[in-house]
């Protein structure tokens, strides 16, 4: 029996693996930036390909929905 099964209850162990799982998947994502940032641009230029806006319609299309949404369901305080 380790030390550990002793002084540690059950539910901090199993929170020590769930954040080393964490910590892992952290790390390998941040080695494995350089990947995600390409796919990430191969996506954005294939989506806006033909578009007169291009990257800018990923920007704008979310404000003119706030704007809308601001503009129809204010109240009057």
């Amino acid at each position: 029996m380790s030390v550990f099964n002793l002084i540690l209850p059950a539910t901090f162990k199993s929170r020590l693996g769930q954040d080393w799982l964490l910590y892992r998947f952290l790390r390998e994502s941040w080695l494995q930036r350089q990947l995600f940032l390409k796919l990430l641009k191969r996506d954005f230029a294939e989506r806006y390909r033909g578009s007169y806006l291009g990257l800018l319609w990923s920007l704008l299309l979310p404000l003119l929905s706030l704007l809308v949404f601001t503009f129809f369901f204010r109240r009057d305080l």
